[in-house]
C-alpha cells in the first residue's frame, strides 16, 4: 500500500508494483476527468486495489467546525457524549499541517467525483478511514461507507468495499464475508435492509444482534 499526494507519485507506486493506493490525489485540473480516467485505468490494468479514504479529507476541510460535529451526530456516526469530547480536544481545531483545509476540500470533492468513475473502470474500492481525530475507529469506517453512497456507489457495493474486497486487499480469507457452510461465523443481524439503505449497517439501533465466531456477543 502506498500513499499518494499527486497523480504521479499514484503513476511511480503502480509502475513500482504497489498493490494499493491509499488517498485520492490531488487533481492538476479539478474540472477534468482526465486525471482519474488515466489513473483508473492503469490501477484496473496492473489489479491494484484503492483506498481513497474520503472522511478523512472531509474532516481536515472542515476545518475544526462544530457544524461538522452536528452533522456526523445527526447522520449516527458519532454520539452526543462523543461531541463534546471531540470539541474539548484541542488536536480536532489545529487543522492538519502537511495537508491544507483547501487542498482536503479540493481532493474529498474530486474522489467524490470520480469513485464511481473509478469503480466501473474495473478498480477494486476499500474501505479505509485513516482514523479521523472526530470519530472513533469503527465511526470513521462506517461514516466511510456513507461517504460512498454519496459518492454514487449501490449498497451493494459499498458493502464490498468494506469486506470481500478489505479481505482480499489484507490477505485474509474472505469466508467471513459471505454465508455458506464452513465459512467464518462473524456477523451482525440487522432489522433493516442495508441494500436499501446503508443506514442498516451504521446506525447502531438497526443492530440486533452481533456474532463472532458463531457466538452472540455481549454488547452491553
Amino acid at each position: 500500500m502506498v500513499h499518494v499526494r499527486s497523480k504521479n507519485d499514484l503513476v511511480e507506486a503502480v509502475e513500482a508494483g504497489a498493490d494499493c493506493i491509499e488517498h485520492i490525489f490531488q487533481p492538476e485540473t479539478p474540472e477534468s476527468l482526465r486525471e482519474a480516467e488515466d489513473a483508473a485505468d492503469l490501477m484496473a490494468k496492473h489489479g491494484v486495489f484503492w483506498c481513497p479514504t474520503l472522511t478523512t479529507y472531509e474532516q481536515i476541510s472542515s476545518a475544526g467546525s462544530i457544524p461538522y460535529l452536528e452533522r456526523l451526530l445527526e447522520d449516527g456516526i458519532i454520539t452526543a457524549a462523543e461531541m463534546t469530547a471531540t470539541r474539548a480536544n484541542p488536536f480536532y481545531h489545529q487543522g492538519f499541517p502537511r495537508v491544507s483545509a483547501g487542498e482536503a476540500l479540493a481532493r474529498l470533492d474530486y474522489g467524490t467525483k470520480t469513485l464511481r468513475l473509478f469503480a466501473d473502470r474495473g478498480v477494486r474500492i476499500v474501505a479505509g478511514s485513516d482514523v479521523a481525530i472526530a470519530m472513533s475507529r469503527p465511526g470513521a469506517l462506517l461514516r466511510e461507507l456513507q461517504l460512498f453512497v454519496q459518492a454514487g456507489l449501490d449498497a451493494a457495493a459499498v458493502i464490498r468495499s468494506a469486506t470481500v474486497n478489505a479481505a482480499d486487499r489484507l490477505g485474509l480469507p474472505t469466508e467471513g464475508s459471505d454465508f455458506r457452510a464452513g465459512a467464518v461465523a462473524d456477523a451482525i443481524l440487522v432489522n433493516a435492509n442495508p441494500l436499501a439503505s446503508i443506514d442498516a449497517l451504521v446506525r447502531s439501533r438497526h443492530i440486533v444482534k452481533v456474532f463472532k465466531a458463531g457466538v452472540p456477543v455481549d454488547r452491553v
